[in-house]
C-alpha cells in the first residue's frame, strides 16, 4: 500500500511538472495561478484524507477526471477571498471558485438556477448597448439554459461545452470591441480609471467562461447553471462600459432640481446584525437605468451613512387596489412572511403582506441645511404605447412630464414578478428611505400587484437569503459603496445657501 502511495505522489508530480511547463511556454498572465496548483492540491486532498483509496481503479478515475479538467481549461482563476475584497473589483464572492467546487460531488437545484436566471438576464437587456460582440457574447452564454430542459442530453451537453469553447475564441479574437466608450464629459483620472477596469472586468468574464468550460467538460451541468448567473453579471459589468450616454430623460426643473440622480450602476454591500452577532451580508445593484432619481437617492444616503445602524421593523402592506384607495401600512405584532387574502371589489384586486422594511427612521431623510425631509417621487420605467421606446413616468406633482394617471395606463418595463427586486416605499415615510424586497413565496399573480404602485430601482445580487432571512430587531450595521459607481452619482444643484434659498423660493 505504501509502494502504491508513493508510486502515486511521483506521478503526481510529473504531471505537475508538464503542467508548469505548459503554462510557461504558453504565457501566464500574473492575475492567473497555473492549473497544476489547483491538480497537486486536488491530489493531496486525496492522498490526505481519512477515506483514503483503496485500490488504482479509484486513483485512476480521481486522475482521469483532473486530466479532463485540465483538457477543458489551461489556466483558471482562484481567487483570495481575502485578497479580492482588498481591491476595487468584483463581489470576491461572485468571483472566486474553490479549489473542490469543480469536482464537489454536492449538486446544486437546477431549479435555482433557472429561477435566478431571469434576473441577470434582464439587467443586460435593460443595459442602452447594441454592441455587437457583447450581445453575441450574451447570447452565447444563454443557450447554456437549454441544459436545463435536458440535463441528461449528452449531445446538448457536448454541443454546449463546443459552444463555450467557440464563446472563449470569439472574446479573444474581438477584445478591441469591448474597450470602454468614453464620454466627453469624462476628465483624464476618470478615463484611465475606466480603462482599467475595462481590463478587469473582461478579464474576470473570461475567467468565468473557463470555470463554465471545466465544468461542462466534467459534466457539472447543475454546477455549470449556477455560475451561468455570475458570468452574466461579469458579462453585465463589461456592458455599463459600453454606455456612450444616458438614455433617459431626467427632468431637472423645479423641485427635480435638487434631487440626486444616478447615471449609471452602483454596487452597495450592506452587512447585517443580529443580537450583535454578523447575519450576513446582501449586496444591491442600484440601477439609474430603471429609476435613477430614486436610485441616486439611495446611493446618496449610503453615502451620507444615513442607513448605518438602522434596525429592521416588519410590517403588513397591502398592495393592489387602486392608488387612491391605499391604506398603506398596518400595525404588526407577528413577524414572517405570512401572506394573507383581503376581501375587495374583483375588480380591483388586492393582497396584504407582511415583510421586512430597511431604512426606516421617523420621518425619513432630513436635509441638513433645510431641516425638511426630503421627497422622492414615484418613478416608473415604462413602455409609450405610441413610440415603443422607454420614458420614465412620474407622479404629478413633481413634473408636468407625466402623472400617475399616465403611470397606470403605461407598461412598466420592470416587472414585480422578477425575484430580487429592490422598491422604494411610497407611501408611509413617503418616498425619503425606506425601500423593501418581496418574500420569496409571494406567488407571481400576488407580485403582479405591485407594478405601478412602487418602483424598482435595484437588484439583490448577492445575499438573497440572508435578505429573504431579516426580522424585526436586525440591523444595518455598516454599508460599503463601490467606488468606482459612486461617480455615477449627480447632483444638479449644489448645497450652498444660495442654492437652498433659490430652491425655496420656487
Amino acid at each position: 500500500m505504501k509502494f502504491i502511495t508513493i508510486l502515486n505522489l511521483l506521478a503526481s508530480f510529473f504531471l505537475l511538472f508538464f503542467l508548469e511547463c505548459h503554462a510557461f511556454l504558453i504565457g501566464c498572465s500574473s492575475n492567473y495561478r497555473p492549473i497544476a496548483s489547483f491538480t497537486l492540491s486536488c491530489i493531496e486532498d486525496n492522498l490526505k484524507s481519512d477515506a483514503l483509496p483503496t485500490s488504482n481503479a479509484k486513483v485512476e478515475i480521481d486522475r482521469r477526471k483532473i486530466l479532463e479538467y485540465g483538457a477543458a481549461s489551461t489556466f483558471i482563476s482562484f481567487i483570495d477571498p481575502a485578497q479580492a475584497a482588498t481591491s476595487e473589483s468584483l463581489d470576491p464572492k461572485q468571483n472566486a471558485i474553490t479549489k473542490k467546487e469543480i469536482m464537489d460531488p454536492k449538486p446544486v437545484s437546477v431549479e435555482t438556477a433557472s429561477a435566478a436566471i431571469s434576473m441577470e438576464r434582464r439587467i443586460l437587456q435593460i443595459l442602452p448597448v447594441k454592441n455587437t460582440v457583447f450581445r453575441t457574447l450574451e447570447d452565447y452564454v444563454i443557450r447554456l439554459s437549454s441544459l436545463r430542459s435536458s440535463p441528461d442530453d449528452e449531445k446538448l451537453l457536448e454541443k454546449s461545452v463546443k459552444s463555450l469553447e467557440s464563446a472563449i475564441d470569439y472574446l479573444d479574437n474581438n477584445r478591441r470591441s469591448l474597450e470602454p466608450v468614453f464620454n466627453e464629459d469624462d476628465d483624464a483620472v476618470f478615463q484611465i480609471e475606466k480603462a482599467e477596469r475595462g481590463e478587469r472586468v473582461i478579464e474576470t468574464f473570461r475567467s468565468e467562461l473557463s470555470i463554465l468550460l471545466a465544468l461542462g467538460k466534467v459534466g457539472r451541468i447543475s454546477k455549470l447553471l449556477d455560475r451561468q448567473k455570475t458570468t452574466l453579471l461579469a458579462l453585465a459589468d463589461i456592458g455599463e462600459l459600453l454606455v456612450s450616454q444616458f438614455p433617459l430623460d431626467v427632468p431637472e426643473e423645479g423641485k427635480f432640481s435638487f434631487l440626486p440622480r444616478l447615471l449609471g450602476r452602483c454596487k452597495v454591500t450592506l452587512l447585517f446584525k443580529r443580537d450583535n452577532k454578523d447575519l450576513g451580508t446582501a449586496t444591491i445593484l442600484a440601477d439609474g437605468f430603471i429609476a435613477p432619481v430614486t436610485a441616486g437617492n439611495f446611493i446618496d444616503l449610503c453615502m451620507r451613512g444615513f442607513y448605518d445602524g438602522l434596525p429592521i421593523k416588519t410590517e403588513k402592506k397591502r398592495f393592489g387596489g387602486s392608488i387612491s384607495s391605499k391604506t398603506g401600512f398596518l400595525p404588526l405584532e407577528s413577524l414572517g412572511f405570512d401572506i394573507e387574502k383581503e376581501e375587495s371589489d374583483p375588480a380591483s384586486p388586492s393582497t396584504v403582506v407582511s415583510l421586512p422594511i430597511l431604512g426606516s427612521y421617523r420621518d425619513g431623510f432630513y436635509d441638513p441645511l433645510t431641516g425638511k425631509p426630503r421627497r422622492i417621487p414615484l418613478e416608473i420605467l415604462c413602455q409609450d404605447s405610441s413610440s415603443g421606446l422607454s420614458k420614465l413616468s412620474y407622479e404629478s406633482g413633481f413634473s408636468e412630464l407625466d402623472t400617475n394617471d399616465s403611470i397606470q395606463s403605461s407598461k412598466p418595463l420592470i416587472d414585480f414578478e422578477l425575484k430580487g427586486l429592490v422598491a422604494f416605499n411610497h407611501e408611509r415615510n413617503p418616498g425619503s428611505s425606506e425601500f423593501f424586497v418581496l418574500p420569496d413565496t409571494m406567488p407571481p399573480d400576488k407580485r403582479r400587484l405591485v407594478n405601478r404602485q412602487y418602483a424598482p430601482f435595484g437588484y439583490i445580487t448577492d445575499g438573497y437569503d440572508v435578505i429573504q432571512s431579516l426580522k424585526t430587531g436586525d440591523v444595518i450595521s455598516e454599508i460599503s459603496v463601490n467606488n468606482f459607481g459612486v461617480q455615477n452619482l449627480a447632483k444638479i444643484r449644489g448645497t450652498s445657501f444660495s442654492d437652498v434659498v433659490q430652491r425655496d423660493d420656487e
